[in-house]
């Protein structure tokens, strides 16, 4: 009950003190600004049919009602934890993102606008403060792996799995994270809003990396899990299957429908189905016919010694994979916290800007 009164009410990040009004994740789940992260918002929400599918998700599983009924409290606890981390903190993020894409475009007119520019600077930093939160600290490569619940943690944990991590033990990926931070300011500071348009693109797809690397671990893990033996009933580990796969399927779907139908039927928890029940091999070739869209080279995703991660007639470079993302950019229509120890079952999501 605490931890989802806190969810719902918040508890560090105040708005005002006085009013005792704060910052909640709850708010951020439900945040009507999130229509305005386009096309990403619009895929997950399509997807999973459900405009609150975060929210839909954390709250079912505070209350074990339906399927998460039938979950252990471990189980529960995941859906809660890491749906907050990939899902509703990622969104958010990328609110703040593109605000700063709309106040860099409203003084892109030929006269610079020092307000607009100011404001653009002061939204993309709080989205990248998001992103990282404050308990990496401010050391670039972040804190010790242990500590943190976002994506640069989620990548060094998984830089150790899969041998992608750098002699200083931080992962090769976090480079690009870090490229993409650097340069949204540069290209604000530039009034450049069509590179900024595309470096957000790009990152919203690159953070997904470690999560596409869990999706893999997972798969491995849980290959021996039968449907209602004790592992399936109470380990957490079926259950961060389902929720790393829910931060990516809707990406899948949008990119090949039939990956995002195999990433579904393995990883997410359906009763009377055992888990990946037609191998992590068959998951991981099924990923690896659409990464070349997350702005990564597939051999960049490592090393297993359970599945094979790459072949041959899926490697995909580097320079291939920008070209062919960047152009769906152009042609997508382009449609138109510090929660400072806000602690949800032991974890704590910070950001370094509040």
């Amino acid at each position: 009950p605490t931890a989802r009164l806190i969810y719902q009410l918040g508890k560090n990040s105040a708005i005002s003190r006085s009013k005792r009004t704060y910052r909640t994740l709850h708010s951020m789940a439900i945040s009507n600004n999130r229509f305005n992260v386009v096309p990403f918002y619009d895929w997950f929400a399509t997807y999973h049919d459900d405009l609150d599918y975060g929210d839909t998700a954390i709250s079912g599983a505070f209350s074990a009602i339906g399927r998460y009924g039938r979950m252990s409290d471990a189980q529960q606890t995941e859906f809660i934890v890491k749906t907050l981390s990939y899902q509703v903190v990622y969104m958010y993020a990328l609110e703040e993102l593109y605000r700063s894409l709309t106040e860099c475009q409203s003084g892109d007119d030929g006269e610079e606008v020092v307000g607009n520019k100011k404001d653009a600077i002061s939204y993309w930093e709080k989205g990248v403060a998001y992103l990282i939160g404050s308990i990496e600290g401010h050391e670039r490569g972040g804190s010790p792996t242990s500590d943190g619940v976002l994506f640069i943690n989620l990548a060094n944990e998984r830089c150790t799995e899969f041998d992608t991590c750098k002699f200083d033990g931080t992962a090769f990926i976090l480079d690009n994270f870090y490229k993409a931070f650097e340069d949204g300011a540069k290209f604000i500071q530039a009034n450049d809003c069509n590179s900024l348009e595309v470096t957000i693109f790009e990152l919203a797809h690159l953070l997904l990396f470690p999560v596409i690397q869990s999706v893999i671990r997972f798969a491995v893990i849980n290959q021996n899990v039968t449907y209602g033996d004790d592992v399936y009933v109470k380990s957490k580990k079926v259950a961060e299957a389902e929720v790393y796969a829910n931060a990516i399927l809707p990406f899948l779907n949008f990119y090949d429908q039939s990956v995002a139908k195999t990433v579904k039927t393995n990883m997410v928890m359906d009763i009377k189905v055992d888990p990946v029940k037609d191998g992590p091999q068959f998951v991981v070739d099924a990923l690896t016919r659409v990464v070349n869209n997350f702005f990564v080279r597939c051999d960049a995703l490592g090393y297993n010694d359970n599945v094979a991660i790459c072949h041959p007639d899926v490697h995909i470079s580097a320079q291939n994979s920008a070209h062919s993302s960047a152009a769906m950019v152009r042609s997508a229509s382009i449609l138109t916290l510090c929660f400072s120890c806000l602690g949800v079952f032991g974890f704590s999501f910070v950001t370094s800007w509040f």
